[in-house]
Formats: C-alpha cells, structure tokens, sequence
C-alpha cells in the first residue's frame, strides 16, 4: 500500500501518509519490533521511499 502510494503522489507530507503509516505501526507491533530496531527499519523504510519517488 505505501509503495503504491508513494511512487504515485511522491510525498512525504505525514498527513497524507498517515494511513499507510499507522498500517505499518500496527504490523509492527503484531510482529514485536523492538526498540533498538527502529533506527535500521527507519533508514531503510526512508531510503525506499526515495527510491520510490525518483524511479
């Protein structure tokens, strides 16, 4: 869902994520992610989101 969005629309204003993100909040925590695990998850999830909207 975020992918589709993203690459569509090229945003990173929160407000418009937002629905995408609170889905992947929710993976999340259904998964237990941890913590010390939100850097690395962050700086991938960001540097996909670039490639996404310069492809």
């Amino acid at each position: 869902m975020l992918r589709h969005y993203i690459k569509l629309h090229c945003t990173f204003r929160l407000e418009e994520l937002l629905p995408a993100v609170k889905q992947i909040a929710h993976k999340h925590v259904s998964v237990m992610v941890k913590k010390e695990q939100y850097p690395i998850v962050g700086y991938h999830l960001i540097e996909a989101m670039k490639k996404m909207c310069l492809a």
